[in-house]
């Protein structure tokens, strides 16, 4: 990673291009007033995609369809309370309230990407389409509850349903050594650790955009050595205290193992309670996280 704010910027464009990618139906005026979501809604939720049956003769029908698959592998649903969602698409977090009126539910975004609809629109390119606040998303919920079908523009062929995530969450088997125990937990972005003097011109030019996206960051290093940076997309891997530093090696991205997306190494450096993320070569403005 030669240079940490360009990269973010990258990531900015390709995560508002893949949220406007789908649109879906407009809420309509409901006759019964909205209500919270009962209990048994709450917790997370698994979806799988519902493709339009392809031709098995067509090998690039059945590319298309193993693409799709792979790229939506890790998306998940969760009511997190009886009035808030968060959803992961493409690696790409949006979060909101949610309304029910009988089986049908509105949910209406508020951040993507960590983003507020004032944020995404300093990101947002000439003539390029970003993700649309205005636009609820609509849902409906099976008759035996045991589903949630979250509806496309023209028919279920673009629609996702989601099933319960049995899936239990493993405890965690602490793997950290004495030098890294202090370093786990959860680390937040302080902007006023950006030397924004220290920036090359290209750096400063792109700062707006890279600003939007860190303030929605986060770093989490867990015991069992393996960590996520949140950034847009979500980053996990590895990592371990190398020398005076901390080594970040990325393992997945955007459904890619680290092989296929050829990332380096995200180094940080303790700096009291602060921990700096830097480029490898230590060139470059460097930004503080703090738990």
């Amino acid at each position: 990673m030669k240079s940490f704010f360009p990269f973010l910027t990258a990531l900015a464009l390709i995560g508002c291009e893949s949220h406007s990618s789908t649109t879906y139906i407009p809420a309509k005026s409901a006759t019964v007033a909205a209500t919270t979501l009962p209990p048994e809604l709450i917790g997370k939720w698994k979806g799988k995609v519902n493709q339009k049956p392809v031709d098995k003769t067509n090998p690039g029908a059945k590319l298309g369809e193993a693409l799709t698959d792979m790229f939506t592998e890790g998306l998940t649903l969760e009511f997190p309370d009886d009035s808030h969602f968060k959803m992961t698409f493409m690696m790409i977090p949006v979060e909101g309230k949610v309304e029910r009126t009988g089986k049908n539910l509105t949910l209406i975004t508020e951040k993507v990407a960590g983003m507020t609809e004032a944020q995404a629109k300093e990101l947002q390119q000439p003539g390029a389409k970003g993700p649309d606040f205005n636009e609820p998303l609509n849902a409906q919920i099976s008759e035996d509850g045991k589903s949630i079908l979250l509806l496309g523009t023209k028919s279920a062929t673009e629609s996702v349903t989601f099933t319960r995530d049995t899936e239990t969450e493993k405890p965690v088997v602490s793997t950290v050594s004495t030098a890294e125990s202090p370093y786990v937990g959860k680390w937040s972005p302080d902007m006023s650790t950006v030397d924004i003097s220290s920036m090359s011109a290209e750096e400063k030019k792109d700062w707006p955009n890279s600003k939007a996206i860190i303030e929605g960051s986060s770093i989490e290093l867990k015991a069992d050595n393996t960590f996520k940076f949140s950034i847009m997309v979500e980053i996990e891997g590895k990592w371990k205290v190398d020398g005076n530093r901390i080594r970040m090696t990325p393992g997945a991205m955007m459904g890619m193992d680290s092989k296929d997306a050829k990332q380096d190494p995200i180094w940080l450096t303790p700096n009291g309670d602060l921990l700096m993320i830097e480029s490898e070569n230590g060139k470059g403005p460097k930004l503080g996280y703090r738990r």
